[in-house]
């Protein structure tokens, strides 16, 4: 998803469930016009989760923060994915990689590969 949907891939359920944000537009903060600070999301208005990428898939009756938050990067799968980019970027020249690290790319390389002919078969 960091890759489809950067605009959103860093922002936290929590911080949408808080504030309102363009989702999907470009994932920021609502700005109040004057303070130019995040403006709170009203108590019981309801969050954007069923336009949200991280809720692709999902019947809008299952879309929430919850089912948002499973699809998020831990920190460390975040790194995994930017080691990823550099390795794809140089062609893996100059990096010495560990088998783990080869199997994780691997991963990361089919899953792209999935979501990419998903995405033509729509």
């Amino acid at each position: 998803m960091a890759a489809a949907h950067p605009e959103v891939a860093n922002l936290s359920c929590t911080e949408c469930e808080n504030f309102l944000v363009e989702v999907p537009i470009t994932g920021a903060f609502v700005l109040h016009r004057i303070t130019r600070e995040p403006i709170p999301r009203p108590k019981g208005s309801p969050t954007p989760c069923t336009s949200c990428p991280k809720c692709n898939g999902l019947p809008a009756k299952e879309c929430n923060p919850k089912a948002g938050r499973l699809a998020t990067l831990s920190f460390k799968n975040q790194q995994t994915l930017q080691l990823y980019w550099r390795v794809k970027g140089s062609s893996g020249a100059g990096l010495e990689m560990d088998e783990i690290t080869r199997r994780n790319l691997g991963l990361i390389e089919h899953e792209l590969y999935r979501q990419q002919l998903r995405r033509e078969l729509k």
